[in-house]
């Protein structure tokens, strides 16, 4: 909300290929990775790193691939929660 008050809603999925591909390729949305880097005094990692991927315009997805699949994930953004269920349950459909 900071970067664009209008996106109010946001889902944690654990990543896939599959389900990034579908987000990407077959939904068309906008999507950005969380890239290492130092982050600013007082901010957490995570912070920062949606910080970093919302310089211009706030992405539909962003996601953070890690060697350990376990801690990899999909950040799934919209206006509201019919907006992120809707692309979940596209997704879910198209895997």
């Amino acid at each position: 909300m900071k970067f664009d008050p209008a996106i109010r809603c946001a889902a944690v999925l654990k990543y896939t290929d599959r389900a990034f591909e579908v987000f990407e390729d077959g939904l068309f949305l906008s999507c950005s990775t969380v890239t290492p880097g130092p982050s600013a005094h007082g901010t957490g990692p995570m912070d920062w790193g949606i910080a970093s991927c919302c310089r211009e315009e706030v992405p539909d997805v962003i996601y953070e691939k890690k060697p350990d699949p376990v801690q990899s994930r999909l950040l799934l953004f919209g206006e509201g929660p019919a907006d992120v269920i809707n692309n979940i349950i596209i997704c879910l459909g198209r895997i």
